[in-house]
């Protein structure tokens, strides 16, 4: 095929990942509008999503990295149906999500959840609660809820249980609109069980023994893709526990409330009154020695990390003080070579 030099091609595409009759529905669902319709219409509908938030001054500078970073935070999740509603699911099978509503996928969870989510749920609840519904619908298919989603299948990235607080940041900034009862009784069944989903897929590995010491100890069981990370862990599920114990008390379920504010403290277990760090443990108790003692986390210096407990500020501040106050953080003894702070 040839054209001739400077010639305009227009192409007209289309993608399902349903089949190749859905890819032809949704170009067809177009409606043959041209490239400057289309183009138009796309332009139309990015100012409107933009114009949700009104910023006061006149630096073109200032509204150009403003609108810029906001159109940024819109970019996912993801629409993963097609135009007919006909998506597929977790399972394999092929599933139709409900007229007026969208199935989302690609879900990052680790760390979106701490403001992503709150952005989305504050100035698009709609959507918002369609992303909830998305994850609590994943969980129906496949057994559990997944971390870091990407198209139907859980890609198990990072540590803690992070899904579970970017479905709670929805809830607490604005998306209502979802089944949330069934999405509690599954956050409590990956903190409780683990949370099996398909193809190998563990939602909280080694909760078992987590449960049983009160952390999770350093050892291979809870190894991430880059190290053995218990204490980070530890942190994390504090954190989402915390955010469980929220949603249910929002609920109106007290028991399961008062369950996991109570394991939302899990994370002063981790403190050595030697140091006056939150440290790794090993699994008969021990705190370790030496350089290991400071691999709090696999992304952070330790005295970063040891900081990691928002959801009990106050908590912290009453555990740590007693000991910090001896030393200021520069005079603490650090193992030879080491650079954090």
């Amino acid at each position: 095929m040839e054209f001739p030099a400077g010639s305009v091609l227009e192409a007209r595409t289309a993608i399902s990942y349903v089949s190749v009759d859905g890819a032809r529905a949704n170009l067809a669902a177009e409606g043959g509008r041209s490239f400057d319709e289309v183009r138009a219409a796309a332009l139309a509908q990015w100012n409107a999503a933009l114009a949700r938030i009104t910023v006061a001054g006149t630096d073109s500078g200032d509204l150009q990295t403003f609108y810029t970073s906001l159109y940024r935070t819109l970019l996912h999740p993801n629409t993963f149906n097609d135009a007919d509603g006909r998506y597929i699911g977790f399972d394999g099978n092929i599933h139709t999500v409900a007229q007026g509503h969208t199935q989302y996928a690609n879900f990052s969870d680790w760390d979106t959840y701490r403001c992503l989510a709150a952005l989305q749920a504050l100035l698009f609840p709609a959507q918002a609660s369609d992303m909830a519904q998305s994850l609590v619908n994943d969980a129906e298919q496949s057994g559990s809820l997944p971390r870091w989603a990407l198209a139907n299948s859980a890609t198990g990235e990072m540590t803690g249980d992070n899904v579970v607080p970017l479905i709670v940041n929805l809830y607490t900034f604005g998306a209502r609109d979802f089944d949330v009862k069934t999405a509690l009784r599954y956050m409590v069944s990956g903190a409780t069980q683990g949370g099996v989903g398909r193809g190998g897929y563990v939602e909280r590995p080694g909760i078992t023994t987590y449960l049983e010491r009160g952390y999770a100890p350093q050892t291979n069981e809870f190894r991430a893709d880059h190290n053995i990370v218990g204490a980070s862990i530890t942190l994390e599920w504090s954190v989402d526990d915390f955010t469980i114990s929220r949603f249910a008390d929002a609920l109106g379920d007290t028991v399961t409330a008062a369950e996991f504010q109570n394991r939302a403290q899990y994370w002063q277990n981790l403190f050595n009154p030697a140091t006056g760090y939150l440290s790794p443990r090993n699994a008969d108790g021990a705190f370790p020695s030496g350089p290991a003692s400071w691999r709090l986390s696999g992304a952070s210096a330790r005295t970063d990390t040891t900081r990691a407990t928002p959801s009990n500020t106050c908590g912290w501040c009453r555990r740590m003080s007693p000991a910090w106050s001896p030393l200021s953080a520069a005079a603490r003894p650090r193992p030879t070579g080491s650079t954090a702070s």
